[in-house]
C-alpha cells in the first residue's frame, strides 16, 4: 500500500433537509433536521482510505461562523473507492435556520491508496 498525503482530494458531502420547524415554546428561532452522506467516485483504484474527523456547515466565507454537523475524535474512515453511484449515510444534525454558503470538511492530511498492482 503507498502512503500519499492529501494536498486536494474530492470528497462530496451532500446534505439532504428532513424538515424542520418550530414546535411548541415562545421561542423565534427554528431548527431544521438534515441527514449528512458522503459520496465521491474514486473507483479506478481497489482502495482509497481516509479519516474525516468532522463535517461544518459554515455562514461565512472564511468559515469562522459554523455549525458542527459532525465530529469523531478517532475520525470515521472512509473508502472514497467504494462510494461511486452510493450515498454513505454520517449522520442526522439540527441546524438553526439561516443561510450557510459552505461546507467545511475535515480529513486526516494521509491517506492510503492501493493502486490495481497492490503496492
Amino acid at each position: 500500500m503507498k502512503k500519499v498525503l492529501a494536498g486536494a482530494l474530492v470528497l462530496g458531502a451532500f446534505l439532504v433537509s428532513c424538515g424542520g420547524g418550530g414546535g411548541g415554546g415562545s421561542g423565534t428561532s427554528s431548527n431544521s433536521s438534515i441527514s449528512v452522506y458522503f459520496t465521491d467516485d474514486m473507483s479506478n483504484y481497489p482502495s482509497v482510505l481516509v479519516k474525516v474527523y468532522e463535517v461544518n456547515l459554515c455562514s461565512d466565507n472564511n468559515c469562522q461562523k459554523k455549525v458542527n454537523l459532525f465530529t469523531s475524535q478517532q475520525g470515521l474512515q472512509t473508502d472514497l473507492a467504494k462510494l461511486k453511484g452510493v450515498l454513505q449515510y454520517i449522520t442526522t444534525a439540527n441546524i438553526p435556520q439561516g443561510t450557510y454558503n459552505r461546507l467545511e470538511v475535515v480529513m486526516d492530511k494521509n491517506l492510503t491508496i492501493t493502486d490495481s498492482s497492490n503496492i
